[in-house]
């Protein structure tokens, strides 16, 4: 199977993501997260195949990149529904909400608006900080990734 899959260096669970999906046998071409500007279309070059995966990256994919892929395009959105695009953990913080997690959704041409897949929720303990809260959702992340692929 092939994906491309768009993760961001500053998550120290990316590397874990790519040696999870080479040893799943996935040939992987990864787009490391830059700029929201930058031209995709040179990154991504002639890239087919099967499954579009995105983590924690900042890129909007272009709907011609999404055709490209013949199974599924998924997002791994670092919150629950109710925040989508930037900013979630800090208005989990403020609406001191009990709850933080994942959403796994289809990538449409909106963002963070497809069909949810599926939603992992953790407790935001009363001691969370805005630093804490990050990293414990870039775990959620990881664990979720692994299990979405491995069903």
């Amino acid at each position: 199977m092939k994906a491309l899959v768009f993760l961001n260096k500053k998550n120290d669970y990316s590397k874990k993501i790519v040696l999870f999906l080479r040893k799943k046998k996935f040939k992987i071409k990864i787009i490391w997260s830059g700029e929201n500007y930058e031209n995709l279309s040179k990154k991504i070059g002639s890239w087919k195949g099967d499954f579009i995966f995105h983590l924690s990256s900042y890129y909007k994919i272009p709907q011609k990149t999404l055709n490209k892929a013949k199974k599924l395009s998924i997002n791994f959105h670092t919150a629950l529904p109710k925040y989508p695009g930037r900013g979630g953990y800090s208005w989990a913080l403020f609406n001191e909400d009990k709850y933080y997690g994942i959403t796994v959704h289809k990538i449409n041409n909106k963002i963070d608006n497809g069909k949810i897949i599926y939603v992992s929720k953790f407790i935001i303990s009363n001691s969370e900080s805005l630093d804490s809260l990050i990293q414990k959702t870039k775990f959620f992340q990881f664990v979720t990734f692994k299990k979405i692929i491995n069903e």
